[in-house]
């Protein structure tokens, strides 16, 4: 009997012993897995320097929620729940390399790596001419032309109206005075060398075309246009005074550049004005400033050798050369013009900014 009590004692405490050790051992940890792989497609913005970070969901194997954090030379947000990141300023014609790191919950981790070459600053003429005499540009938050003053303190003015229709004003002001603001069409006002600081030149353009021009100085302006918006041919009116008939223009062009004008007044000589031009770009190409120069604002290069002359019949036929040198920046555009006629030489320079 004692022998069996003593057995049942022996496997009460071995029991005891067993469910002890079971009570007291740690269960296994549910291990944690960082977020699946996932990519990121970087984007250049239109401006050349801003980068467009946009990622697929990285989703967490054990349901967890995920953010993310983007790096770039440092960590510049953290905690995103969204999938698109935009880099502002990253600079010009350099390679942006970064990561965005998703996160779950427990911050196990997982990262996508980009790399996004930038381009070009996009350059706006700023101002042209000496720095006594300065023709400055100036432009609206659509990055649209605003103004143009000259040293003279002729100004002008672009007033933009249906987006839809691409409705626009240009209006060419006289002197720095109080010059006001009309709604009369068409915009007829004296001529400005009476002293009147009012407006000589207006010019409508709708839907990308020259819609209707009208010349405070002469009497109007009629003209032809290629399907590129270009010139072929231009009437003026005469001018006060002048009774010798319509002036016109015709114009011819070789690929992108205008190659010759011919102009007379009607039933007099015919001048003929020949172009040669440089194989970089003009700046001033397809502006739609009326203060440029049809030659400047049709030909994609710039001007280096302009001569005119008369037609043969001339008794005394005229002739005139003037040759263009340039200095140019590291994007090939011009920062500085010298002009020679008859062996004597002006300069003009050209300024930029980025936008």
């Amino acid at each position: 009997m004692w022998k069996q009590i003593l057995n049942l004692g022996i496997a009460g405490s071995l029991l005891g012993w067993f469910v002890g050790c079971t009570t007291l051992r740690e269960p296994e940890p549910i291990p944690n897995h960082p977020p699946a792989s996932f990519a990121v497609k970087p984007t250049l913005a239109p401006n050349n320097t801003d980068v467009v970070l946009t990622w697929t969901r990285a989703k967490d194997p054990d349901g967890d929620p995920v953010t993310y954090a983007v790096v770039y030379k440092d960590t510049l947000v953290r905690n995103l729940t969204d999938t698109t990141y935009v880099i502002k300023n990253a600079g010009y014609e350099i390679t942006a390399t970064g990561s965005v790191v998703a996160y779950d919950s427990h911050r196990a981790s997982t990262a996508a790596s980009f790399s996004q070459v930038t381009g070009l600053a996009r350059l706006r003429i700023k101002s042209v001419g000496t720095e006594s005499r300065k023709t400055v540009y100036s432009y609206d938050s659509q990055n649209r032309l605003a103004s143009i003053i000259s040293a003279d303190g002729n100004r002008v003015e672009c007033i933009y109206g249906d987006n839809e229709k691409r409705y626009l004003d240009i209006r060419l002001y006289y002197g720095l005075g109080d010059y006001g603001t009309t709604t009369q069409w068409p915009y007829d006002y004296p001529n400005p060398t009476s002293g009147s600081s009012r407006q000589g030149i207006v010019r409508q353009i709708k839907n990308g075309k020259v819609d209707s021009t009208w010349n405070g100085i002469t009497n109007g302006i009629s003209y032809s246009l290629t399907t590129d918006n270009l010139y072929i041919t231009m009437w003026l009116g005469p001018p006060p005074g002048n009774t010798s008939g319509l002036q016109h223009f015709r114009y011819s062009y070789d690929g992108r550049n205008l190659t010759r004008q011919y102009f007379n007044y009607v039933n007099n000589p015919i001048y003929i004005t020949s172009y040669e031009y440089d194989d970089k770009i003009n700046p001033f190409y397809l502006s739609i400033a009326p203060t440029i120069s049809e030659t400047a604002r049709f030909s994609y290069n710039n001007v280096t050798k302009i001569s005119i002359s008369q037609t043969p019949y001339q008794a005394t036929p005229v002739s005139s050369l003037t040759t263009f040198s340039y200095e140019y920046n590291s994007r090939g555009l011009p920062v500085r013009r010298t002009a020679t006629t008859d062996g004597k030489s002006s300069t003009v320079d050209y300024t930029y900014e980025t936008y």
